[in-house]
């Protein structure tokens, strides 16, 4: 069973929204340069490539690469589902799982502390790059290999 450090949540025309977890999964042996497809997003590959991404920081800051978790994996999906059901992007659900860290309790968490990140990625389109000051510097996210490197750099200034 696959365990996604992140998990999609919903898609509207161009847009890709990614919840992320500490929760990990990689197994893909397609080319990571491969054109995203809004309409058939492969999500192991992403997921893969993510991980990737995010254990080579890890590396050269001497930690250990991610592992996978079940409860936070259980944690993300449950947040996943709320918010392609609710159409919104927000940390925040009603009841009793209204906050990750009452999410990750429900699911059984008893020994750490969680947190999430949530990020809404233009695909096919010019954006400004939010990782710099420099209005003008416009990317386009069209690869798996560019929305991983973009997400996970949003995550590692944040």
């Amino acid at each position: 069973m696959h365990r996604p450090f992140f998990t999609h949540y919903f898609i509207r025309t161009s847009c890709l929204v990614i919840l992320f977890s500490t929760s990990v999964s990689f197994s893909c042996s397609q080319s990571k340069d491969i054109y995203l497809d809004i309409a058939n997003i492969n999500f192991n590959l992403l997921e893969h490539l993510v991980k990737l991404e995010i254990d080579s920081i890890r590396r050269s800051k001497n930690r250990n690469n991610l592992f996978n978790n079940d409860i936070l994996f259980k944690t993300a999906q449950d947040h996943a589902w709320f918010l392609s059901s609710s159409k919104e992007i927000s940390h925040l659900q009603s009841g009793k799982k209204k906050t990750a860290q009452d999410r990750a309790e429900f699911y059984g968490s008893k020994y750490f502390t969680v947190a999430e990140n949530i990020l809404s990625v233009t695909i096919h389109k010019p954006i400004s790059d939010a990782r710099t000051d420099a209005s003008s510097f416009d990317i386009t996210l069209s690869t798996y290999l560019d929305v991983a490197r973009y997400a996970v750099g949003l995550w590692a200034d944040s």
